[in-house]
């Protein structure tokens, strides 16, 4: 997606879709929601010491304020 028309994001230069199917009978100890740099750090640092975290995204992973280009210079 270009944000301004003109400029692609380094976060977004390759944009795969990431997704399963969520299942009722799966248990999460914590919900992160937004797929920004900060919702994928924290779920990152919350299952590295052992929980099971489920993180939701309207959009592409790193899409929001993570995936806005620099200013134009």
């Amino acid at each position: 997606m270009f944000r301004d028309g003109a400029r692609k994001s380094m976060w977004q230069a390759e944009i795969k879709r990431y997704g399963t199917v969520f299942s009722e009978d799966l248990k999460y100890d914590v919900v992160i929601i937004g797929g920004g740099i900060t919702g994928i750090s924290t779920a990152h640092r919350l299952q590295l010491s052992g929980l099971n975290c489920l993180l939701l995204e309207a959009n592409n992973l790193g899409f929001g304020t993570t995936g806005a280009p620099p200013p134009s210079q």
